[in-house]
């Protein structure tokens, strides 16, 4: 506060004073996100950006802080495949350097372009969930049930297959 409302709260009434000690104020958080180009700023609200941007800031958030296990439920919700792809599988793979990551998903992209460690392919019926495969993607069981229920999983295996036959080129 500026110094001449630091005096007038300074003279006001110690019944006054206490009151205002008192006075429940909640806390504010408004996390902001640069949606400019590179070298340029725009900070706007979380609040005022689409889906697809507010996941982004959030994804962003939550793979910055600690070093502990953290479990993601669909971070592909709300994000073009591209975008999933540059970003968020790239993030990932460096993230997981440092902390143990479980990651729920229903596009193939993150897990086979993402080098998975281990996958567990799922599936439910009538509330009741079974364990299809489990392993590496080095098993045939594992990605033959990433091809047939993952979205975009041929694609992604075939992507997957160029990007390890540049690398071995270069």
């Amino acid at each position: 506060m500026s110094s001449s409302t630091a005096a007038k709260v300074a003279d006001l009434p110690p019944s006054v004073l206490r009151m205002l000690e008192e006075a429940d104020t909640p806390d504010w958080i408004d996390l902001e996100i640069n949606t400019a180009s590179s070298g340029e700023e725009d900070w706007q609200s979380i609040h005022d950006l689409s889906p697809g941007q507010r996941s982004t800031a959030l994804f962003a958030l939550a793979l910055t802080a600690g070093n502990e296990p953290l479990v993601i439920d669909q971070p592909e919700d709300d994000l073009d495949n591209r975008y999933i792809f540059a970003e968020v599988v790239q993030v990932l793979a460096r993230v997981c350097q440092r902390r143990q990551v479980i990651v729920a998903t229903h596009n193939a992209n993150i897990p086979i372009l993402g080098d998975a460690e281990m996958v567990v392919a799922l599936d439910a019926v009538a509330n009741k969930g079974s364990v299809l495969a489990t392993g590496g993607l080095e098993d045939p069981a594992v990605t033959d049930q990433a091809r047939h229920i993952l979205e975009g999983g041929e694609e992604a295996f075939h992507a997957r297959q160029r990007r390890y036959l540049s690398t071995e080129r270069s």
